[in-house]
């Protein structure tokens, strides 16, 4: 005999036409309830076993439309469920014609003893002809467990934004005081090994000086990590709320704070004509900042050249960062946004890896999207979005 599995999770199904097999039945399978009603259409089957929750077609609808139906009517229909559990739910069930209705994991036992029961009554009791279906108590009925259960997906869902938020609310708390008390004994140790460095470098041999200039160094980016921690940490917690906000003066403001990486490195930094956004002044400058220096940092042997532009796509602006530097292969498109993602060492080319997590941070906060389009060796364009919207007075 052929029972047709219905259920979107795989590893239901084998478990499922393992059991069945064992007792000597064939299994069919399929993943929702549209692609069930296909192989019916094509092969013989004598019994089918749903599951209720599925994309496309859930188990309730595949069985009301086997009912209907007038080669297929009197097919036997299990349903084996774990989500849908309540006495509405098993009501809606023999409204649509379901001959059993079984919630998982049941013993192999009941669902072999069940699957035997309504195979046995179909050989015992020739099907008539296909009855007529209520079709509008059936609709009611199925809106009505339909509605129930949003109610409960809802009120989960708000118990579980809630923890989510008190989470993300204790966890950059705790990034910002880790942070922050990282900070005093960093610079005590910083200072006093500065200090070994200057009043006895002359006493001491050339390894022991190259420790201490080790040391300094790893104080150095160990600084930088803090602040950078500090920046991502206070996207939200130090978050202020949104104005308009001319874009040239983000652009002004950022090249301002950039200008002796900008000397130091040989570039040019320049813009079109930038609009006016909805946004958060210094998150912003910090965004395009961060996206500035890393062109002005990653350029191969040509000075950098990083270019700043926007074009308004619908109801937001669409900005892009265009530089001239070493470009990023495809396959680290989506990691470079991580958290301490880095796909050099510090020695090529120094930073933390926190920056463009601290862009994609300020970004998402603004509704947008951050995305980078490059090449290795072609230089990049980093572009995000921001949504025009209106500020309520």
């Amino acid at each position: 005999m052929n029972i047709l599995l219905v259920d979107d999770i795989a590893t239901n199904r084998k478990l499922l036409r393992v059991t069945l097999e064992a007792e000597g039945y064939s299994t069919l399978e399929a993943t929702d309830g549209v692609q069930a009603l296909q192989i019916l259409a094509r092969e013989t089957v004598d019994a089918v076993i749903s599951d209720i929750l599925m994309p496309n077609m859930d188990g309730f609808c595949l069985c009301h439309e086997i009912r209907k139906s007038e080669q297929l009517h009197a097919l036997p229909f299990i349903i084996y469920t774990s989500t849908y559990t309540s006495p509405g739910d098993m009501k809606l069930a023999e409204t649509v014609g379901a001959d059993k209705y079984l919630t998982k994991p049941a013993p192999t036992a009941t669902l072999l003893d069940a699957l035997r029961e309504v195979l046995d009554a179909q050989a015992a009791h020739p099907a008539p002809s296909a009855p007529v279906v209520e079709e509008t108590y059936m609709l009611q009925q199925y809106s009505q467990a339909l509605v129930h259960k949003l109610e409960e997906k809802n009120a989960e869902l708000a118990q579980a934004n809630q923890a989510l938020k008190r989470s993300n609310e204790e966890l950059q708390q705790f990034a910002y005081i880790a942070s922050h008390d990282l900070q005093t004994p960093l610079r005590n140790i910083s200072g006093f090994v500065q200090l070994l460095q200057s009043n006895y470098a002359e006493a001491l041999d050339a390894q022991a000086n190259d420790w201490i200039r080790r040391a300094v160094q790893s104080a150095e980016q160990m600084h930088k990590l803090i602040r950078d921690v500090l920046a991502y940490s206070r996207v939200d917690s130090q978050a202020l709320s949104f104005q308009p906000t001319s874009f040239r003066e983000v652009f002004t403001d950022a090249v301002a704070q950039l200008e002796t990486s900008i000397r130091n490195a040989g570039g040019q930094v320049t813009c079109d004509e930038l609009p006016t956004v909805t946004g958060d002044l210094p998150q912003l400058v910090e965004l395009l900042q961060n996206l500035i220096e890393n062109g002005l940092r990653y350029h191969g042997q040509e000075p950098p050249h990083v270019h700043v532009s926007a074009e308004p796509d619908g109801n937001e602006w669409v900005f892009s960062v265009r530089d001239n530097g070493i470009g990023i292969a495809p396959k680290h498109h989506e990691r470079i946004f991580e958290m301490f993602r880095r796909l050099h060492n510090q020695q090529e080319y120094p930073g933390t890896g926190i920056g463009l997590a601290v862009c994609r941070r300020v970004v998402h906060r603004h509704g947008g999207r951050i995305w980078v389009e490059s090449e290795a060796g072609h230089g990049s364009v980093f572009h995000f979005t921001i949504p025009e919207r209106t500020i309520d007075t």
